[in-house]
């Protein structure tokens, strides 16, 4: 079986960074449609599809649980692996559309894993040559089935993204109501766009993103590919990506929030560690806002700035604004965020702080959980003005 503490992880991982989560089609690498031979190599890839039953000890999917036996669920298994043993280059498709798991959001990929770190796992992928198909497997979650890919590299990589929603996407807002079919004739007509002048791309999202970053100009910072940031296709479209020729911008890609159109940016100097306070005002909707909030939006955004003016007028008293007015956990730490590398945190945060000198203040910074003031620290010890 599959070791269930790697599969979880992985889980874990996919959704750590909740504002873009599940591209479905992201463009396939050439080399994995064909299987090519194994190499030697530290680090392995693959995707799955998950076939489960009525038995199954661990159930973790969007969709329903099914009521299949076993020997049905091994005909299913199997009848999906010759198909896709006939089209290699339709895994993630499949893996989309039929896998009950958590990582069918994501074309089934899951996150690279160096060998050793999970011997069940690399006895199943290790064998095949990259590209290859495994027959289905037995686990706890029902029977995988498996594709070995080329792992990305160890690289850094920077973008920006627009996202077209439809009625119905993840987070759309509900002023959207065009059709996934309309939504792609609109991302189709702002990636040409785009790509006739990349360098307005930063003002095409600030006017036309249905993402909640829109302010930000869709900026989603610097991190390492496959470093589970954001989802691996979204790492896998970008890398694809070339700076050297010409636009460096993706056609629509197609994620769970809507068609993301990529922009590939150049890297920028950058801290490697940040450290900081927040107070963080949530409104109704916010993401894990507490059933007790009641205020909209615009009032979360009214409150923020107040509180933001207070801030800066009174330094030294942002520990004690944290404790009164933060609808967050660290509130009561007088908003304390601690030490961190730069890209463990919503790049929105990251940049704002980078921005700030130590002991200055933002603005309000929206992200899916409410409106932030920030408070740059320098690393590590001067809480003196953070706690009171």
């Amino acid at each position: 079986m599959i070791a269930r503490r790697f599969v979880l992880a992985t889980a874990v991982a996919l959704v750590a960074f909740p504002a873009l989560a599940g591209c479905r089609k992201p463009p396939a690498p050439q080399d994995e449609a064909t299987p090519q031979p194994a190499v030697a190599d530290a680090r392995l890839a693959a995707a799955v599809i998950t076939i489960a039953h009525g038995g199954v000890e661990h159930y973790a999917s969007a969709r329903p649980k099914p009521t299949r036996t076993k020997p049905e669920a091994l005909a299913l298994a199997t009848e999906l692996a010759a198909t896709a043993k006939k089209s290699p280059a339709q895994f993630r498709d499949l893996a989309a559309q039929r896998s009950e798991d958590p990582f069918a959001a994501e074309g089934g990929e899951l996150r690279a894993w160096t060998k050793g770190e999970n011997a069940e796992l690399d006895a199943v992928v290790a064998p095949l040559a990259v590209g290859a198909i495994s027959d289905p497997v037995d686990t706890e979650y029902g029977y995988r089935i498996f594709v070995r890919l080329q792992p990305l590299p160890v690289e850094r990589i920077a973008a920006r993204h627009l996202v077209v929603a439809w009625s119905g996407a993840t987070r759309a807002p509900r002023s959207i109501t065009r059709s996934k079919t309309e939504a792609l004739e609109r991302a189709r007509e702002l990636s040409a766009r785009a790509r006739r002048d990349p360098n307005a791309l930063e003002a095409l999202v600030q006017a036309e993103s249905d993402g909640w970053d829109k302010a930000q100009g869709g900026g989603m910072g610097q991190w390492n590919m496959d470093g589970g940031r954001y989802p691996v296709s979204f790492d896998r479209a970008i890398a694809a990506l070339s700076l050297s020729q010409g636009a460096a911008i993706s056609e629509p890609i197609e994620s769970e929030f809507g068609y993301q159109i990529f922009q590939r940016l150049p890297l920028t100097a950058e801290a490697d560690t940040l450290a900081g306070a927040h107070i963080v005002i949530s409104f109704r909707g916010a993401k894990k806002a507490a059933a007790t909030v009641e205020r909209s939006r615009a009032e979360a955004e009214e409150k923020a700035q107040g509180i933001a003016r207070e801030a800066r007028a009174n330094p030294e008293r942002f520990g004690q604004l944290a404790v009164a007015n933060s609808d967050d956990p660290s509130g009561r730490a007088g908003g304390d965020l601690g030490v961190w590398k730069k890209g463990a945190m919503p790049v929105v945060i990251d940049d704002k702080l980078a921005s700030l000198k130590a002991g200055e203040i933002s603005d309000p910074v929206l992200t899916p959980f409410g409106y932030h003031v920030l408070l740059r620290r320098e690393a590590p010890t001067d809480k003196a003005y953070v706690v009171k």
